[in-house]
């Protein structure tokens, strides 16, 4: 979904730099670092979420509680996980404090769980092309739109 996403926002004009490009661990200290050290304007970080209850489902996206840009952010791509997924229900938003990327980067940061890979029936759904083009047009769309509405250089 990630690489699908800088994709798409490199079509649209704009510099997207993944903190990651394989399956190599990067700590969440150095992503925080590699991103305050480009001046990134946003930091989106994507993962499908789990639960020792295997009937937990839904999208959520995490912010910084104290970042209003943060909650506009996450608002955005929240609202367009939902448009572009309708087999997708909406956990809501959510604000933590601890998370380090949120935390420490300091240009509005999210946290998007697309949805929980513990759920057999969201799985199987969360793994179909169809899911992974809609989270990426998704993610996108709400990463576009957070900067049509609220972004000034």
């Amino acid at each position: 979904v990630a690489n699908k996403v800088i994709g798409i926002l490199s079509k649209s004009g704009l510099e997207a730099i993944p903190t990651r490009v394989d399956d190599i661990d990067v700590s969440l200290k150095e992503r925080c670092k590699i991103s305050n050290n480009i001046g990134a304007d946003l930091f989106v970080s994507i993962h499908l979420n789990s639960h020792k209850n295997k009937n937990a489902n839904g999208a959520e996206v995490w912010y910084y509680s104290g970042s209003i840009k943060g909650k506009n952010f996450a608002n955005n791509i929240l609202t367009e996980l939902l448009k572009h997924n309708v087999e997708i229900k909406s956990r809501g938003l959510k604000t933590c404090d601890y998370f380090a990327t949120l935390r420490y980067t300091k240009c509005p940061s999210v946290v998007v769980e697309a949805g929980f890979i513990s759920n057999d029936i969201e799985a199987n759904y969360l793994f179909s092309e169809e899911c992974i083009e809609a989270s990426a047009k998704a993610i996108t769309e709400g990463i576009l739109n957070y900067i049509g509405n609220n972004y000034v250089r």
